[in-house]
C-alpha cells in the first residue's frame, strides 16, 4: 500500500505519520505501507511492516497507482486544450469518425469531451471483464485482450441510458475514449505524452505504463487474503488505469 500526504503542517510529522499508519496496519489486511510526506519542495519517505515475501517496502518498491492513471489522463488534456487541438465541449464523434454517433449520443445529445473527463457521459464503468463472479486472473486475461480498438468496437453497439452531461457515472470507458483521442490528435501513444508533459515536469523517472523483466523484479502487488499472488498485470496500462510508480516519485507528482 502507498499513501501520499501533502503539505502536513505539524513540528513532528514523523510521529504523527508513525501512529496514523500504526493504526492503519492494525485496523486492515495491509502488510506493509510505504508514505511519501510532501511540504514545498521537500520530500521524506517513511515505509512500515512487510511484504508476504519477508521483504521490507522500500524507495525502489514499485507500486500499482491504479486509477491515479486518470490524473496524469487529465493533465494530458488540459495541454491539449491549452495546445488548440482539442475543445472541451466538441462532441467525441468530431475527434473519432469511425464511431457510431447512435451509441454516443441520447435525446439527440452527443457526449463531449467535457463529459467523459468528468464522469458525465452515462457510459459504464467498463464494457467488459466486469461480470461480478469472474476470477481476478480471468478477468485480468480479459482485460489484456481488450485494447482500445476493441473498445471502440464494444462501444458501437452500446446504447446510452440517460442524457449526457445530467448523471454523474464513473467510467473506465469514458478515460479510455478520453486516451484514444488524445493519442490521435497528437499522433503519439499515451506513454510519450506523460513523458513529455507531465515526467518532465514533475522530474519523475521510475513511474512505467509497463515493467521490463529489470523492473519487475522491484514490483510488488497486494496479495489475495489466502496469499495467493495476483494475476500479472506488469503489462496491464490505458488512460484509465495500469501505471506503476516508487513512494518517491509520487511525492514528485504531488
Amino acid at each position: 500500500m502507498l499513501l501520499s500526504c501533502s503539505q502536513l503542517y505539524a513540528s513532528d510529522s514523523g510521529a504523527i505519520i508513525n501512529e496514523e499508519v500504526a493504526q492503519l496496519l492494525s485496523e486492515s489486511t495491509a502488510s506493509a505501507v510505504s508514505v511519501a510526506f510532501v511540504s514545498g519542495n521537500s520530500i521524506k519517505t517513511y515505509h512500515f511492516g512487510e511484504f508476504h515475501n519477508g521483504e521490507k517496502p522500500s524507495d525502489e518498491t514499485l507500486y500499482d497507482i491504479g486509477s491515479i492513471t486518470k490524473t496524469y489522463t487529465g493533465l494530458v488534456l488540459a495541454q491539449a486544450v491549452a495546445d488548440g487541438l482539442v475543445n472541451l465541449d466538441d462532441p467525441v464523434s468530431r475527434y473519432l469518425p469511425q464511431i457510431n454517433r447512435k451509441a454516443i449520443e441520447f435525446e439527440e445529445t452527443e457526449i463531449t469531451i467535457r463529459d467523459l473527463a468528468t464522469h458525465l457521459s452515462g457510459l459504464p464503468t467498463d464494457l467488459s471483464c466486469n461480470e461480478p463472479t469472474m476470477h481476478p486472473k480471468l478477468r485480468l486475461d480479459c482485460c489484456l485482450q481488450h485494447d482500445d480498438k476493441d473498445l471502440l468496437n464494444q462501444l458501437n453497439n452500446y446504447n446510452l441510458a440517460t442524457k449526457p452531461g445530467t448523471n454523474y457515472r464513473y467510467s473506465n470507458v469514458g478515460v479510455r475514449i478520453l486516451g484514444t483521442i488524445l493519442q490521435q490528435v497528437y499522433d503519439k501513444p499515451l506513454e510519450q505524452l506523460f513523458e513529455k508533459f507531465v515526467f518532465q515536469r514533475t522530474g519523475q523517472s521510475d513511474t512505467h505504463a509497463t515493467l521490463s523483466i529489470q523492473k519487475r523484479a522491484r514490483w510488488r502487488q497486494g496479495e489475495h487474503e489466502n496469499g495467493i499472488p495476483p494475476p500479472d498485470a506488469s503489462a496491464y496500462f490505458n488512460a484509465a488505469g495500469g501505471l506503476k510508480s516508487t513512494v518517491t516519485d509520487m511525492g514528485k507528482y504531488l
